[in-house]
């Protein structure tokens, strides 16, 4: 769309999105694009599904193998616990990028 919107003569096609670009651009006006992403559910349950099973199969192969179930599920918990902490901090991290482009960009 870039490439479209600062060389218009050299694209040459009937849509109408193109057309709109085009009367976008004036000397004494400026315009930007805001693509917004929204909530995907499929990674949602994916991000939070994973580190859920993982931690309890690393626990009942624990208490398979030590015949310790306390001790197993402690560290099944301390797993997800982890997982869930970087989770958070990844969601903290991409948060911060993509207001860090918004604001450069306005």
């Amino acid at each position: 769309m870039l490439y479209a919107y600062t060389h218009p003569s050299k694209i040459t096609t009937s849509t109408e999105w193109i057309e709109w670009v085009f009367r976008l651009r004036r000397g004494d006006r400026r315009h930007a694009l805001e693509l917004v992403e929204g909530w995907d559910t499929l990674r949602i349950i994916i991000a939070g599904t994973v580190p859920w099973l993982i931690s309890c199969i690393i626990g009942i192969a624990y208490a398979i193998r030590t015949h310790d179930v306390q001790s197993a599920f402690t560290v099944a918990g301390f797993i997800l616990t982890s997982a869930t902490v970087l989770l958070a901090l990844l969601a903290v991290i991409s948060g911060i990028e993509s207001s860090g482009r918004a604001s450069f960009n306005s």
